[in-house]
């Protein structure tokens, strides 16, 4: 589940920042970098709702890693 999960993360990634980027120019490396963190955080964060069989809401765990990247 971890390895497909980072398979994810790493293909979403890849559509995110081309996504940010246009004709005329690429996502910069600092945007790669953002959309990589926050979706670290988003799979960090479900990891710990799910390893904690539910006990804390999802949203507040993913809260709570944004939170901590807004830092």
């Amino acid at each position: 589940l971890r390895t497909r999960a980072a398979e994810f993360e790493r293909t979403t990634a890849e559509m995110l920042t081309a996504a940010l980027s246009t004709e005329d120019a690429a996502a910069r490396p600092a945007e790669s970098i953002v959309v990589n963190a926050y979706l670290s955080a988003y799979t960090a964060a479900l990891f710990a709702w799910a390893d904690g069989n539910g006990e804390r809401e999802l949203e507040e765990l993913i809260h709570e890693a944004f939170d901590l990247l807004e830092r």
